[in-house]
């Protein structure tokens, strides 16, 4: 072995402590970084508040849309609609029968009154929440904005005028929408905006196109029949009503056999009366739903007995809602019942109910 290889590397002489190396070395090893003091931020200016108008006093011309009968008594109605009559008697004021003849409270009475004005959707909603009857002609306006997304601002018409083309366009491409996703408030708001039978013609035609795949949907096709078609065929002229329910008539015979659930099971109901809601109503726990009761206006008393053996087991679990058109079709031995049992209802559905069970004698 070389004498290179014997030999190892002499190690380093060590600094003494007390010389310039030593100390750098210990003051980096033991010594805490002094800290940085940073300049203080300026404080940032307060942001600047917008003038606004007080929420607490309503603005003049407001009415009390809580105070239903006084609203009604008043509200314009569609003189030739097919369903004034039916609930002749029933109402605490002759507008109250009116209305409930057509189908309130499926429908958004609009008002003159001004809208109140916000600064956030979520203070507009509590103020005119998704359910409400009664609306400022802007906030209906409002509400369907919101809905659908830059929706061009349009003046409202009613039955007797004539619809132009371009809002023909516009309710066309609003009822495509509504036939796709589940809004059956779209179409009380549309009815405000194009007038009943406008609105109603147009559900019909594009109902009676629509494949016979889209009739199998559960979401918008049984929305727009049974919150909203179901309700517009009692607001139009009787021989209209005829005329849009003979046109759904053929559109049934051409779809029965092929769909068994969604639209087609909702236009079987709109149909066919008893034999319709027997057959293809909403179940719950083995009974039918009171929502659909409704449809079976040619058996009233089957409907009441189906609805009193309903009311009698009710609990709030059963999630069933007071429907003022189902005292229409059978009557005060309903109506009784109802004021009776309130509290078997959801409690967040109480007070509705009271103000509603308010509007008849």
């Amino acid at each position: 072995m070389s004498a290179a290889k014997k030999v190892s590397a002499a190690p380093k002489p060590r600094a003494k402590v007390g010389t310039t190396k030593a100390k750098a070395t210990a003051t980096a090893t033991t010594s805490k970084p002094a800290r940085r003091t940073a300049a203080p931020r300026p404080k940032a200016a307060a942001p600047r508040s917008k003038p606004t108008a007080p929420r607490t006093a309503a603005p003049a011309g407001a009415i009390d849309r809580t105070d239903l009968a006084s609203v009604l008594a008043t509200a314009p109605y569609p003189t030739d609609a097919a369903g004034l009559g039916r609930a002749r008697g029933l109402g605490v004021n002759a507008g109250v029968d009116a209305w409930l003849g057509i189908g309130f409270p499926y429908a958004v009475i609009p008002t003159d009154e001004p809208m109140l004005r916000f600064e956030t959707c979520g203070a507009f909603a509590r103020a005119y929440p998704d359910d409400a009857h009664v609306l400022p002609r802007e906030a209906v306006l409002q509400q369907y904005v919101v809905r659908v997304p830059k929706s061009p601002a349009m003046p409202f018409l009613t039955d007797a005028d004539p619809v132009p083309p371009v809002r023909k366009i516009a309710l066309g491409e609003a009822v495509k929408r509504a036939l796709a996703y589940h809004d059956g408030r779209k179409i009380q708001l549309l009815e405000v905006m194009f007038g009943a039978r406008a609105l109603a013609e147009e559900i019909v035609s594009q109902l009676v196109a629509l494949p016979l795949a889209k009739w199998a949907n559960d979401r918008g096709v049984p929305a727009v029949i049974s919150a909203g078609l179901r309700w517009l065929l009692w607001r139009v002229p009787l021989a209209d009503r005829e005329r849009l329910r003979g046109k759904l008539e053929d559109t049934w015979s051409r779809i029965r056999s092929g769909v068994h659930a969604g639209g087609g099971r909702a236009l079987d109901v709109l149909l066919h009366g008893r034999v319709g809601v027997e057959r293809s109503g909403s179940h719950f726990n083995g009974a039918l739903h009171l929502y659909d009761l409704v449809s079976a206006d040619d058996d009233p008393q089957w409907a009441l007995d189906q609805a009193l053996a309903i009311v009698r087991r009710l609990r709030p679990a059963d999630r069933e809602r007071f429907d003022p058109q189902l005292v229409v079709l059978c009557g005060e031995k309903l109506l009784t019942a109802f004021r009776s049992n309130v509290d078997k209802l959801l409690a967040a559905d109480r007070d509705r109910t009271r103000r509603l069970l308010a509007l008849f004698a």
